[in-house]
């Protein structure tokens, strides 16, 4: 869980500097920037969860991993541009806190399914 932790913090900065750079200094739309963020989160976080947390756990093939991964990514990029829309479009709360509740929330959808499809033993 510790490893897991590190990996998350590590995605989680190059996500919300993707979304802080697009956002603030582009005048980029928050959902979008979200899906942006996401997307160069989940690079670094494949990369980590490969050859870091899970090494040596799951015998699938690379390239069965990065479809199930792929798809996990696009679960959490769809509800994260989801609750952001509630929260920054309905609701009206301003970027920042919409992007970091919503990040929450599919952290935790995350590390399930990595845990139990992706890299499970």
């Amino acid at each position: 869980m510790i490893k897991y932790l590190g990996n998350s913090l590590a995605a989680t900065g190059a996500d919300f500097t993707t979304f802080h750079m697009l956002v603030f200094s582009m005048q980029m739309e928050a959902v979008t920037a979200t899906m942006l963020g996401n997307v160069a989160g989940a690079g670094v976080s494949f990369t980590l969860l490969q050859w870091w947390v899970f090494r040596g756990v799951s015998q699938d093939h690379i390239a069965r991993k990065i479809v199930k991964f792929a798809v996990g990514v696009g679960i959490c990029i769809i509800s994260n541009m989801i609750l952001v829309a509630i929260f920054n479009h309905l609701l009206g709360w301003a970027p920042w806190p919409s992007r970091i509740t919503a990040a929450v929330g599919a952290w935790a959808l995350g590390y399930w399914y990595n845990a139990r499809v992706v890299f499970k033993p």
